[in-house]
């Protein structure tokens, strides 16, 4: 039976004993092979950054020409030319919508605005140390709480700020992802950890902000950061998770 918050927060202090019983992330890898790791995703996680930045901005760069060519070819009144030019402009929006929504900045720049952390609970020494978890936008800070704390951004203005926790939460917040409009941007940071199991419907609500995998099936204190937009594909996000504390923008970049 699934664990509610209160009854999670008893058997905290038996954690340690659990863990040590379990497979997973318990089992630390050697020093040098930790910061081999821990090297390599910070930058795979810059890279792939990096391009979803740069793809971004070419896309803005295009449709703000063939903007430019639509409305010259619909002044001279061809109106095929001016069809095609509009199919391929809402196939673009399709495509990277982020980069077009209106009142909102363009994702390489709202990417460069954010400062994030998320840490789930660790076991050191035989002793829980609680994580913790940051959103920080342009001069806005979250006050972030224990769970998955989400941060919707609409016409360049917070339309959603919520932490979900417990699982009476996870009908909420698909049914929050959905009620989102196109393009609007989404920041979440996990502290300490969240109920488990999440539900399945979770991983399509994931996926429709460009999350490759979510947290479905994750350790309950998996350190998580994603940060996408409605109507991306998946993959498409910055999604950085693990079993220690990750920060946007990544350390070292």
């Amino acid at each position: 039976m699934p664990l509610c918050a209160a009854s999670r927060r008893w058997l905290r202090p038996l954690l340690p004993a659990l863990v040590a019983l379990a497979p997973g992330w318990s089992q630390e890898l050697p020093e040098d092979a930790a910061k081999l790791v821990a090297a390599f995703d910070r930058k795979r996680h810059d890279l792939e950054a990096k391009a979803t930045a740069d793809v971004a901005k070419e896309i803005q760069a295009l449709i703000k020409t063939l903007e430019a060519c639509e409305r010259r070819e619909t002044k001279a009144r061809h109106s095929e030319a001016a069809v095609a030019l509009r199919s391929k402009l809402e196939s673009l929006a399709a495509t990277s919508p982020a980069v077009i929504t209106r009142g909102n900045k363009p994702f390489p720049e709202f990417l460069k605005e954010l400062r994030l952390s998320s840490e789930g609970y660790q076991i050191r020494d035989g002793t829980v140390v609680v994580g913790n978890a940051s959103i920080a936008l342009d001069g806005h800070t979250m006050n972030c709480q224990r769970g998955l704390n989400v941060l919707a951004v609409v016409d360049g203005k917070p339309a959603l700020e919520k932490t979900y926790e417990v699982l009476g939460h996870f009908p909420d917040l698909v049914a929050a992802i959905k009620a989102l409009p196109k393009g609007a941007y989404v920041v979440m940071a996990l502290k300490d950890d969240i109920a488990h199991p999440m539900p399945d419907e979770c991983t399509a609500a994931f996926q429709s902000l460009g999350a490759k995998e979510g947290l479905v099936g994750k350790p309950a204190n998996t350190a998580y950061l994603l940060i996408g937009a409605k109507g991306m594909q998946p993959g498409e996000a910055v999604e950085m998770m693990g079993p220690q504390r990750i920060v946007w923008p990544v350390e070292g970049r």
